[in-house]
């Protein structure tokens, strides 16, 4: 269901969010893999989360991974709708968030704690992931420059 949201968004006018269309799937999958496997994180015992450890760890190294082709993807005037602005702060934070639950999940191997701090970090950088996105495709219906760029590309 993640990625037919992403679909949805992908097929508007929005440019910060048509131009993107083949890689927000992507993102979008990477984002609920980490989800999944950052809230068995939160919830199982340490000695017996590895599976959800691995599919957190995957998932937000996919996460970084994607939201670079997307980046790539993008007119360079799109990416601004990205990196500045309410969007760029919470990509920020996201990756931030994003980078720190993987470390904090790679070190967890048999602690609790870490691995339940590992799980917050994962689910809150998943989360402001996706409000970034939305936050950027709003900053690029507003503004004209980001519609009249797309449609010279």
């Amino acid at each position: 269901m993640s990625v037919y949201t992403s679909v949805l968004v992908g097929d508007t006018v929005m440019p910060a969010w048509y131009l993107p269309r083949k890689t927000l799937p992507a993102l979008f999958a990477a984002t609920s893999a980490s989800s999944a496997g950052a809230w068995g994180l939160l919830f199982a015992p340490a000695r017996s989360n590895g599976s959800a450890r691995r599919l957190a760890i995957l998932g937000g190294t996919a996460m970084v991974a994607a939201l670079q082709a997307l980046h790539h993807e993008l007119a360079p005037k799109q990416v601004e709708a990205y990196t500045t602005g309410e969007a760029g702060a919470l990509a920020r934070s996201a990756r931030v968030l994003n980078v720190s639950g993987i470390v904090c999940a790679t070190l967890a191997r048999n602690s609790n704690a870490l691995s339940k701090i590992a799980g917050a970090l994962l689910l809150a950088g998943g989360l402001t992931e996706r409000f970034a996105v939305y936050r950027a495709g709003c900053a690029s219906a507003k503004d004209p420059k980001y519609v009249l760029e797309a449609q010279k590309a």
